[in-house]
């Protein structure tokens, strides 16, 4: 795997690790960079506090959106020394099509609610040129990899692969 050789310098928002049960307890069978759920969850862990009355609070659920944002700006802030990221880049193969679709529109709305741009592509949108990622005509300043391909080696991300991009500022 090329990408692991190197290192990017973040840690990775939304860094999941994936555990099954079995006879001889837990056994890591995943790490991944896109725990998905966690927008979903947010969302009906909100609902069921809102319509049930008497609903334990689960510890953290009121400051998600802020610990998601202050997560995205630690990455970015741990290969620039200060601002923040103008756009980021929602990546996933044919997104609309993907069962998580909803959670990237949830993304999407926390990350435009923060003033950060953020579009929902696929890895064919992306182009990088003149030292610079571009997805739709616009600058993307860093991605939000939702991607199955965590190495970025198969052949369709190919093209927009440049050592230290995955969930890294640009």
């Amino acid at each position: 795997m090329r990408s692991a050789q190197i290192n990017p310098g973040p840690v990775g928002a939304f860094m999941g690790y994936d555990f099954h049960l079995g006879e001889e307890g837990p056994r890591l069978i995943e790490v991944n960079t896109n725990a998905g759920g966690a927008f979903l969850n947010a969302v009906l862990v909100r609902a069921q506090q809102r319509c049930c009355s008497g609903t334990q609070r689960v510890p953290g659920a009121s400051d998600f959106d802020a610990a998601v944002i202050a997560q995205f700006k630690s990455e970015w802030r741990s290969q620039r020394d200060s601002g923040r990221p103008r756009s980021i880049a929602i990546v996933d193969d044919q997104p609309a099509g993907q069962y998580l679709y909803p959670e990237f529109r949830l993304a999407q709305q926390l990350f435009q609610k923060n003033g950060i741009e953020a579009l929902i592509v696929s890895p064919a949108d992306l182009r990088y040129e003149t030292g610079a990622l571009y997805a739709e005509d616009k600058q993307v300043d860093m991605v939000y990899n939702r991607l199955v391909d965590f190495a970025l080696e198969a052949p369709s991300t190919q093209p927009c692969v440049r050592p230290g991009w995955m969930e890294a500022p640009l």
